[in-house]
């Protein structure tokens, strides 16, 4: 249980700092391209 509960935050945590940066830069190239900014 404790174990489970360690991987899922540490996963959503991780996956929150590494994504965000990934996921911004993606929303902001796709933005640029969708709306010619």
């Amino acid at each position: 249980m404790y174990a489970l509960r360690f991987l899922t935050i540490f996963f959503v945590v991780s996956r929150a700092h590494i994504g965000d940066r990934i996921n911004r830069k993606l929303v902001h190239s796709w933005l640029k391209e969708d709306r010619g900014f």
